[in-house]
């Protein structure tokens, strides 16, 4: 397990508006201030969020989920964005473990519960052994992406990944396909000037993107719920049909 930063400053993400909004950014990469874009790759890997039928990990303030990243597969630890006031989770950071493809949190309890302890100050009211032995998918997020690479003639470099994505709820069975790209940042913090003008001029002059502001986690859970019937008042609708 290894401690890793998470920013939400040097990566941004945005859905896609148009099917044409690749090419459209890629054929307008001279307005965006930089000096080359270099495809670097395509690739198809899914993402899986974990809880019990009681949702003990959420509620507990805990994102569980396996993903790919850079040629590994990893259990992720996160904190959510609202947390019990009772316990306090350092700011800025993430539990990633190593592991293979196939593998389930079970084969990995022990590193997990060791990586929530850790992120905690106060002792939790649920048993975290009984809670990784029961966990199953809840949400699952299949993604084909094609990488792309910008430079500049500073130093500055980041990675432009379009997405297309299928997210599925494993409760009730609910798709949403959605089109993404995310804009990370690969030099150092001392790029952040240069990353937030790249991306200022990606959203002013690429009218095919809306940026995100949710996680993707609590993206595909919005999409996918089912929502409530409308109920419809009797009267009002007999007297529509009078009229």
């Amino acid at each position: 397990m290894e401690i890793a930063s998470l920013s939400s400053e040097d990566t941004k993400r945005y859905d896609l508006l148009t099917s044409q909004a690749e090419k459209k950014i890629i054929a307008n990469a001279r307005f965006l201030n930089i000096d080359n874009c270099t495809l670097e790759g395509h690739n198809k890997y899914n993402m899986i969020y974990y809880d019990t039928p009681e949702n003990l990990l959420t509620n507990a303030g805990i994102l569980l989920y396996k993903t790919w990243e850079k040629g590994n597969h990893y259990f992720i630890v996160q904190r959510l964005n609202i947390l019990p006031s009772t316990s306090k989770l350092r700011r800025n950071e993430i539990y990633r473990h190593k592991i293979d493809a196939s593998d389930t949190p079970i084969m990995h309890s022990f590193y997990l519960i060791n990586g929530i302890v850790s992120m905690f100050t106060t002792q939790f009211s649920i048993d975290l052994e009984y809670v990784i032995k029961n966990v199953k998918p809840i949400i699952i997020a299949n993604v084909k992406a094609v990488y792309y690479k910008i430079f500049s003639g500073t130093g500055f470099k980041a990675n432009l990944t379009f997405e297309d994505v299928v997210y599925i709820n494993c409760i009730n069975k609910r798709r949403k396909m959605n089109e993404e790209l995310t804009v990370e940042l690969l030099a150092s913090q001392n790029f952040m000037p240069e990353f937030n003008k790249f991306t200022f001029l990606l959203e002013k002059y690429c009218k095919d993107i809306l940026p995100k502001k949710e996680s993707r986690f609590d993206y595909a859970k919005r999409v996918t719920q089912i929502q409530p019937k409308t109920v419809i008042d009797a009267k009002t609708t007999e007297r529509k049909k009078k009229k």
